[in-house]
């Protein structure tokens, strides 16, 4: 429990376990499913980005990420707020991750390895 999910028991009067199903309501509910492209600038072949994520509510669901490009090489990905460490994917490969949050902001960092040596962007999309 955040101390977001602490005040609104306090103030509310629920209990823990109808706190847990307000967020499952509200995350089946208001959540939409979507995707979102990610693009991070390679030079010599890596990358990193921290991507701010706004939780309006708790969550916790599978995320499906897809490699769109380059066409050439391979790639290392490390996400290190969901656990995933995978060498040797290609463009159209995708994978999915649980990723789980309380209330309030994350931040997702993610390393990208290119087998070339060169500079270039990683493209993927990220859905929802």
């Amino acid at each position: 429990m955040t101390n977001f999910d602490q005040i609104v028991m306090e103030r509310t009067g629920i209990n823990e376990e109808q706190m847990r199903k307000l967020g499952n309501v509200l995350q089946d509910e208001l959540i939409s499913n979507g995707s979102i492209p990610i693009l991070i600038h390679v030079i010599n072949g890596h990358g990193s980005i921290d991507k701010p994520v706004p939780v309006p509510f708790p969550l916790s669901r599978d995320v499906t990420g897809t490699i769109t490009a380059p066409d050439e090489g391979s790639w290392r990905v490390v996400i290190k707020k969901v656990h995933f460490d995978e060498s040797g994917l290609k463009k159209g490969d995708k994978r999915t991750v649980k990723y789980s949050k309380g209330w309030g902001t994350d931040t997702i960092h993610v390393d990208v390895y290119w087998s070339i040596k060169k500079d270039t962007t990683f493209e993927a999309s990220i859905d929802y």
